[in-house]
């Protein structure tokens, strides 16, 4: 009996050390706050898709860090469809695409929505009609203002897009040793970097396929014809795309190596020009809006 008690004793005594390593490990996990959204890729023009849930209703939205000044934009066709719900104000908003062309859409209010495990409030949103016409996101937009409430790992190498709530950085992420650039906001969030020794400002922008430029802003490297798919992916003239190979592309103190841009007609852009797609699929970046910090590294 004696001996029965003191091997019950040990059992139980490390049952509490095993106990106690394993909520320490839980905290150390938890005590970032994040969720993690997958990520799906538009099968036609690539846009990053995440889910985001209305009334029940788990709607495909565009993944929009170029949304300008809008939390959530959503086809009047799809609110109807599903049957959702929302209450009009009296006003509306007027916008303008990269090209110029001007739009105006009226507004709702959502009381609710669901993004991952967080749940979202007074939401305002817009009633959208595609922008860009053809190669445009077709439900509707996760737009900029939305996305700025979180900092936010983009790592389309792993169809992830994680938001988090203050400052820390999910497991997995060494954020604290990767290369960092500063950026402001003005309606976007935008960079100041240097191709081949010339400063231009970019816009980080999830919603368009590939890097572009404006035909106005010029920089050196090596230039050629766009192909039919690009032509086709942003919707450019061929006598106004070319696609410009440069050997190197900086932001705050660190060189990024090859980069390309295509040129096209942006007249509504306010900067030189936008980081696309193709900078996120060989990229991981945080975002932290908080400090107004870009940290990037190479993608897996």
């Amino acid at each position: 009996m004696f001996d029965f008690m003191r091997l019950s004793l040990f059992v139980l005594a490390v049952c509490c050390v095993w106990s106690s390593a394993a909520n320490a490990q839980k905290t150390v996990r938890t005590d970032v706050d994040y969720t993690v959204l997958p990520l799906s890729f538009d099968s036609r023009y690539g846009f990053p898709t995440v889910s985001v849930t209305i009334q029940g209703h788990s709607i495909p939205l565009t993944f929009d860090l170029g949304g300008s000044r809008l939390q959530l934009a959503v086809s009047p066709a799809v609110l109807k469809r599903l049957n959702i719900n929302v209450d009009h104000v009296d006003s509306v908003v007027h916008g303008a695409d990269a090209r110029g062309v001007k739009s105006t859409y009226k507004v709702f209010l959502l009381p609710e929505i669901k993004l991952g495990d967080f749940v979202l409030n007074d939401i305002k949103g817009i009633e959208y009609h595609p922008w860009g016409g053809e190669g445009a996101p077709k439900n509707g937009i996760v737009g900029f203002n939305l996305i700025a409430r979180f900092n936010v790992v983009i790592d389309f190498s792993h169809s992830v897009v994680i938001l988090v709530r203050g400052n820390g950085h999910p497991p997995g992420y060494d954020v604290g040793s990767w290369p960092k650039a500063p950026f402001i906001i003005d309606g976007h969030m935008i960079t100041r970097a240097h191709v081949n020794g010339k400063a231009i400002s970019l816009i980080w922008d999830t919603g368009t396929p590939v890097s572009s430029i404006k035909q106005q802003t010029i920089i050196s490297g090596d230039v050629k014809k766009c192909s039919k798919t690009v032509l086709f992916k942003v919707a450019a003239r061929p006598d106004t795309c070319r696609e410009i190979a440069a050997p190197e592309f900086i932001m705050g103190d660190r060189n990024f190596g090859p980069m390309t841009f295509y040129t096209r007609s942006m007249p509504g852009l306010p900067v030189d020009g936008m980081i696309g797609d193709d900078f996120f699929k060989a990229h991981v970046v945080y975002i932290d809006f908080a400090n107004k910090t870009v940290a990037i590294t190479n993608a897996e």
